[in-house]
């Protein structure tokens, strides 16, 4: 089961979708899903958590089984690490790990929404 929310973020420089798709723990299990939590407005995670397709990068936040996937600017992309800026401090809870596979999730929820 899916949810869908339109969600108004006071995030710069990041791009959201508003849109969250729910995951079962076995799935988040499986896929080795790892996240990790900050209230800071300065976030320094690993480069695993970004994922880039074409000239567009997303990361992806969790609140509870949901995942919602951002479109982000980067401020700094190492080969390591990449670094985001928030206007405001607010606890996330960011994919640190798998990411891939919910670009996969996220870009297939969004062809059978096309069809």
């Amino acid at each position: 089961m899916k949810k869908i929310s339109i969600i108004i973020l006071m995030i710069l420089p990041l791009l959201s979708y508003g849109k969250e798709i729910e995951i079962s723990d076995n799935a988040v299990k499986n896929y080795e899903i790892e996240t990790y939590v900050t209230d800071s407005k300065n976030v320094t995670l690993p480069r695993s958590a970004l994922v880039v397709s074409r000239d567009n990068y997303f990361i992806y936040l969790k609140d509870r089984n949901f995942f919602e996937e951002l479109q982000v600017h980067p401020v700094k992309v190492t080969k390591d690490t990449v670094v985001l800026k928030f206007d405001t401090v607010k606890e996330r809870e960011f994919v640190t790990k798998g990411s891939p596979y919910l670009r996969i999730v996220f870009l297939n929820d969004t062809d059978s929404e096309a069809e």
